[in-house]
């Protein structure tokens, strides 16, 4: 799949096997409701320089990356599944122990309980 974070669709997300899943050239985390990370993909894996196998399961919120914890990234994923809409892009500064890197994020709600968060780097 040659997409990026803009062109990728619902359905293609629901079609992804694992193998496609972890190729993908860009970030892909699913959460459930409350922010358990359901699947890590590698790229975001590489970026954030954790094991995804440490990532499933914690919340990520509070336990992967504490920085979205805020109204500015958790507030609008929160507010895009109660709003009916199921997508929203922008830019955010992710804060790692080794420094800030500026991402672009777009949120994917299927359900109250499937949300994806696909990352990629702005530069």
């Amino acid at each position: 799949m040659q997409k990026n974070i803009e062109q990728i669709t619902s359905s293609d997300l629901a079609q992804l096997n694992s193998a496609e899943f972890d190729a993908l050239p860009f970030g892909m985390i699913r959460l459930d409701r409350v922010g358990t990370v359901r699947a890590y993909n590698v790229w975001e894996a590489k970026l954030a320089r954790r094991d995804p196998k440490d990532v499933v399961g914690q919340n990520f919120f509070v336990d992967v990356a504490p920085c979205t914890n805020v109204a500015s990234f958790r507030g609008k994923l929160d507010a895009l599944a109660e709003s009916g809409e199921n997508t929203y892009i922008f830019d955010y500064d992710f804060k790692f122990p080794w420094g800030t890197r500026r991402v672009r994020i777009r949120f994917v709600v299927e359900s109250m309980d499937e949300r994806w968060v696909l990352v990629t780097s702005t530069g």
